[in-house]
């Protein structure tokens, strides 16, 4: 017997999620860590951990941020899951920002090393496509990106770009 998916066939990707899954992803969004939600839930923790990365997978997400980011755009969860012990943790810059500010500062070019990045582009291709010397050239790139948008690492400045939908 399969499982009660839920899903919104109004939604392009049409992500489905078990009613397990859609409680993990209410837990994430709280802000709680994963031996806390292993505490709560009664489970162990490796099992929390394995299957907050298969939602990683099923969502395409790379942090947990992205995660709920998607999670919330795809109505699994809405904006009252979400706490502000969740915003402190992961989403600190994102309400600060405006989008027009934001595509202001950057750059065509860093805008485009943003979607190459967060579509997985290897290292060696970026280097290649957006016409870079070499590994370092890249990461100052990279710094410079992180410093204009004032986050402690790249990932979060593709979450940042993502969510104000610059890429």
């Amino acid at each position: 017997m399969f499982p009660h998916y839920y899903h919104y066939p109004n939604k392009p990707n049409k992500i489905k999620a078990i009613k397990s899954q859609i409680e993990l992803l209410k837990l994430l969004a709280s802000g709680m860590t994963l031996r806390e939600i292993a505490e709560k839930t009664g489970k162990k923790y490796n099992n929390i951990k394995k299957r907050t990365q298969l939602l990683y997978l099923k969502f395409n997400a790379s942090s947990r941020k992205d995660l709920i980011r998607i999670a919330k755009k795809e109505g699994f969860i809405s904006h009252k899951d979400i706490t502000n012990k969740f915003r402190k943790r992961f989403a600190k810059n994102i309400e600060t920002l405006n989008t027009k500010s934001l595509k202001i500062e950057l750059t065509e070019r860093e805008i485009k090393h943003l979607q190459l990045k967060s579509q997985g582009v290897k290292q060696k291709d970026l280097i290649e496509q957006l016409g870079l010397w070499s590994y370092y050239g890249l990461k100052q790139k990279e710094f410079h990106i992180c410093t204009k948008l004032n986050c402690k690492n790249f990932l979060e400045a593709i979450f940042i770009a993502k969510s104000m939908e610059i890429i």
